[in-house]
């Protein structure tokens, strides 16, 4: 299996936001309307649609601004199953094992 590397960080990056944002309810948004759009804008991720092994994985983080609230949504599917960000995690640890493992087997060669 090869996995491509900005895959790797596109999913490292989209986990570092995740931090970020789980607790964002207690976030104040900006106060004028078009400042609201460009922060859910630059904060929210489009559909990532990738496979791992057999997995098939689509995830989109969506943030939206009210006038009093910020709001962070992950939407996380395998296999058409909604998950949470653990999956995203066990995929990163799928890919640094077979990673791992191509890189034994091509010492070995």
């Amino acid at each position: 299996m090869i996995i491509d590397a900005e895959l790797v960080e596109q999913l490292k990056e989209r986990l570092a936001l995740h931090k970020k944002m789980k607790g964002v309810y207690f976030f104040t948004p900006p106060t004028i309307a078009g400042e609201r759009r460009r922060y859910e804008k630059a904060h929210s991720r489009e559909l990532l649609d990738f496979s791992v092994d057999d997995l098939r994985v689509m995830w989109e983080q969506i943030v939206e601004c009210s006038c009093k609230n910020v709001y962070y949504k992950s939407i996380i599917m395998m296999n058409g199953v909604n998950k949470d960000i653990r999956a995203i995690k066990k995929c990163l640890r799928v890919i640094a094992a077979s990673a791992s493992d191509a890189m034994r087997k091509a010492a070995v060669l």
